[in-house]
């Protein structure tokens, strides 16, 4: 069971900028009837900002897509848009950085339905459901 609407109305766009603080923000689109709207839902910064383009990389290696490039903006479907998120929920909350990248190994390998479940524990819990995640997986 899916929790999220998968309508080709929504979608996820990662924008990857370049500089001195590389940060990746991902933002979730709508069309309306009268209009788009745009919503910034996640941000992530310095070597963190890595960790994720490689995440998205892989993600689009699987659907056959060119990698990700510094200083664009790239689409996402509603279930890697999800995938994004709950990653990018994880990076910001853990130091290691081979624990995030464990993280992404067990994320890589969950179904979409126990990503969309994710996804609405970490929205409506924060801090308790990444912490459930990390006590289930790593």
């Amino acid at each position: 069971m899916k929790i999220y609407p998968n309508d080709k109305r929504i979608h996820y766009s990662l924008k990857l900028k370049e500089g001195k603080n590389r940060s990746i923000q991902l933002f979730e689109h709508i069309e309306s009837i009268n209009r788009n709207y745009s919503t910034p839902i996640s941000i992530i910064f310095s070597w963190r900002s890595e960790i994720i383009k490689n995440f998205a990389d892989r993600l689009q290696e699987e659907k056959g897509l060119k990698k990700l490039s510094w200083g664009d903006e790239f689409d996402f479907k509603v279930d890697e848009g999800m995938r994004i998120l709950v990653a990018m929920k994880l990076a910001s909350s853990i130091e290691d950085r081979l624990r995030i990248e464990e993280a992404f190994d067990n994320l890589r390998r969950l179904s979409d339905e126990e990503v969309s479940f994710w996804v609405w524990k970490i929205l409506s819990l924060k801090n308790k459901a990444l912490t459930a995640f990390k006590a289930m997986y790593l």
